[in-house]
């Protein structure tokens, strides 16, 4: 499913263009490369990580707008397994990975921009992931590695909603919580996969 996800979103990474969005995003990320700061220097419409993580695309890849979807799609292609991973936490492999092969035909594919709600939606299904291993090992590593993920989903964007507040109150509470947490974030897959 990997494969095959990785290469519809290949195939669609280039096409069409949204002025605005790559525009503001794009302008954003020179001003960084430039040596100014999101909203001490400039008004950035988003938190200002994903500006940062934009000029670092710009200077690695080159200062395009298929730079900013090479990155998008890195994390594309890094959130399909952990689709994988929470969905056959629920459902059988094979249900798992029609949905993972749904989830991947209904993202990236259908609007290619690098805009802030992908990476959110990238990072709070690795936290999920996170918080799912948790609860399989009891392992302490796998609370602070979802609550890292979701500052980071912060930091690109907009807060993440269920899963953040799980991780912040899961820290200092029973598993039940982040396990209610947890099954909030990811009922949309298991609907997928029960229907």
């Amino acid at each position: 499913m990997w494969v095959l996800g990785a290469a519809v979103g290949g195939h669609y990474l280039t096409r069409g263009w949204v002025p605005h969005d790559a525009g503001s995003l794009a302008q954003s990320a020179e001003r960084v490369l430039a040596g100014e700061l999101p909203h001490r220097d400039f008004d950035d419409i988003y938190t200002g990580g994903l500006s940062f993580l934009h000029a670092l695309a710009f200077r690695l890849f080159g200062t395009s707008l298929l730079s900013l979807r090479l990155v998008l799609f890195a994390a594309f292609l890094a959130w399909l397994p952990a689709v994988y991973y929470v969905a056959g936490r629920f459902v059988a492999p094979l249900a798992a990975g029609l949905a993972t092969l749904t989830a991947a035909l209904w993202t990236v594919p259908n609007y290619s921009e690098a805009v802030p709600s992908w990476y959110n939606l990238f990072l709070a299904v690795l936290g999920v992931a996170a918080l799912l291993r948790h609860l399989e090992t009891g392992g302490r590593r796998w609370l602070v590695a979802a609550g890292v993920v979701m500052r980071f989903a912060t930091a690109s964007g907009v807060a993440v909603g269920p899963s953040e507040e799980g991780v912040s109150v899961g820290t200092s509470a029973p598993a039940t919580v982040v396990s209610s947490a947890a099954a909030t974030a990811v009922s949309s897959t298991a609907a997928i996969c029960s229907g």
